[in-house]
């Protein structure tokens, strides 16, 4: 939902032709298949296109993007982790681009909803999340205030980066 939310945001603005987007799971569970149903029907719902096919975060992806935004801590901690060494890709977690200071500085960092356990209503919560956090992105991306992780997911960033030279 993420992926096509932000494609439909970005293509309201002046950015739309200089950005590329793409999205990718930091494990292989549902490599080739296509997106939940009840998110189809969301973003269907919102007038959003949506037709991707899952696929997992490979070493390339480091160097062909400039963010890489992961949706909650897990997947912000595999996705450094993950992280070739002298790699330019900047690493964000998506709340940190809130409008709102509770979800953008939360400590501990918030997570976007994950809604697959749930019902349809936390299918619009994602979707309300992904609009929020998209336009936040944008904005910061277009008048030049995204450098580096954002937020709280710099401490956070900084303690993984820790743990790991500690061999944890």
């Amino acid at each position: 939902m993420a992926e096509a939310v932000f494609a439909a945001r970005a293509r309201l603005t002046p950015l739309a032709s200089r950005i590329k987007i793409d999205s990718c799971g930091t494990a292989a569970y549902h490599v080739g298949e296509t997106p939940d149903e009840r998110t189809v029907s969301t973003c269907r719902k919102h007038g959003v296109p949506i037709d991707s096919r899952a696929r997992a975060l490979n070493a390339a992806d480091f160097r062909n993007f400039t963010h890489i935004i992961a949706m909650d801590t897990n997947n912000l901690r595999n996705i450094i982790a993950a992280r070739p060494p002298h790699t330019p890709a900047k690493i964000h977690l998506f709340s940190s681009f809130s409008h709102d200071p509770l979800i953008a500085d939360a400590s501990p960092p918030k997570s976007i909803v994950d809604p697959y356990y749930g019902g349809i209503n936390g299918f619009e919560t994602c979707y309300e999340q992904c609009v929020d956090f998209s336009d936040g992105f944008l904005e910061m991306l277009a008048d030049g205030r995204l450098d580096g992780v954002q937020g709280e997911a710099q401490d956070f960033v900084k303690e993984v980066k820790k743990g790991r030279k500690a061999g944890l």
